[in-house]
């Protein structure tokens, strides 16, 4: 900082790898500590479920009891400045690719399903993951948008989960979504999840729960996935969820090559 010169800019290329090593980073000397510290609470903290009209206690100390991730992966940003008269409902008060046209009746039921977890399990904690994917939307996240679109539609009847719901806005894909998640929840609880869940669509299930879980070393029998997929899906989208998205992680757990 004394030569007064700037850092040197980074092309994308040279940033993704940059991230790519902080990724391995975690997974490997981070990442442990999630085992370790689960094992040490497991037993003696245990999973407390709970109807989902029961008393819940204050934020603070919901977030101090929290012991279960609920990760809902973004999608879309929405964009509408009235969030009244049924926007959340409408496509044009979302900016969508044209290949997502259909497919926001399923993001807000992923949003929903967020939602219901939190109101079954008063150890939960929901984190809407996404970050600012859409230049063309403006400095909106998808993790706020996929807030706002809950809060205008009044939580679905469920305004008491609102304290135990938060953002995680840095994740620009689905290895992001899980691991900034779990560095999230560390952020706000002091502690690492027990027990993870991640709603998002059905065909990612085998990206999320086979690679991206065993990537970042979490137990199997603590992960669970909660897929809803778009109406009228088709063997194109699946075939190519395998061979483009799921199957460069096969090779590179971490999104590392070049």
């Amino acid at each position: 900082m004394g030569s007064g010169r700037p850092f040197p800019k980074l092309s994308w290329r040279r940033r993704h790898k940059v991230v790519a090593a902080a990724l391995c980073a975690a997974a490997t000397l981070v990442l442990p500590a999630v085992l370790r510290e689960a094992e040490e609470h497991v037993h003696a903290a245990g999973s407390s479920s709970a109807a989902a009209d029961a008393l819940l206690p204050p934020p603070e100390e919901a977030l101090r009891r929290a012991t279960h991730l609920v990760v809902v992966a973004g999608h879309a940003v929405f964009t509408a400045l009235d969030h009244g008269g049924g926007a959340v409902e409408r496509e044009a008060s979302w900016f969508l690719e044209p290949f997502q046209h259909g497919q926001l009746t399923t993001m807000i039921e992923h949003i929903h399903k967020g939602v219901e977890l939190a109101a079954a399990d008063n150890r939960s904690l929901v984190l809407f993951s996404g970050g600012q994917t859409r230049a063309a939307a403006g400095p909106r996240s998808e993790a706020l948008s996929y807030w706002e679109a809950a809060e205008a539609e009044g939580w679905f009847g469920l305004p008491q989960v609102q304290p135990r719901v938060h953002l995680e806005e840095q994740a620009r894909d689905s290895l992001e979504n899980l691991l900034f998640s779990v560095c999230r929840f560390n952020e706000l609880t002091g502690r690492y999840p027990q027990t993870i869940t991640v709603v998002s669509f059905g065909f990612k299930r085998r990206r999320f729960q086979e690679l991206h879980r065993a990537a970042l070393r979490f137990p199997r029998h603590r992960f669970h996935f909660v897929g809803v997929d778009p109406p009228g899906l088709t063997a194109a989208v699946t075939q190519g969820e395998t061979a483009h998205s799921a199957k460069p992680f096969e090779s590179d757990p971490y999104g590392s090559a070049a």
